[in-house]
């Protein structure tokens, strides 16, 4: 009896012990560092200008002044990741990246172009 108790403890102290290490190895890691409030920012102004563009140039079939104003926007956000946010670039472009994924599904003319573009290919 006395064996299996201190069995018990001995594998309870290894599970902590692991435990412990796995810790240790998460803080090491970049990932555990992300500022995730000024990402989340980014993510969120990125994708309701994504959503809110279609919607403000909806009665104009060009898709010329959408893609300037999104063009705008990607130096908008560089800088203010620059100044403000400090999230690292490639993250950033990624969610850029995204917006436009999100722009092109949701502006139908733009959409169409891009199939059309597709299919010559």
């Amino acid at each position: 009896m006395i064996f299996l108790v201190k069995a018990e403890l001995f594998r309870m102290q290894n599970i902590k012990g692991l435990f412990r290490q796995m810790n240790d190895l998460i803080d090491k890691q970049y990932l555990a560092h992300i500022p995730t409030l000024p990402l989340l920012a980014v993510l969120f102004i990125t994708i309701s200008l994504a959503y809110y563009l279609p919607y403000h140039f909806r009665n104009v079939y060009d898709p010329i002044p959408i893609t300037k104003f999104y063009s705008l926007y990607s130096i908008v956000i560089f800088l203010a990741n620059l100044t403000i946010f400090h999230v690292r670039w490639i993250l950033v472009l990624g969610i850029y990246l995204t917006g436009i994924l999100i722009l092109v599904f949701s502006f139908q003319p733009l959409f169409l172009q891009a199939i059309i573009f597709l299919i010559k290919i």
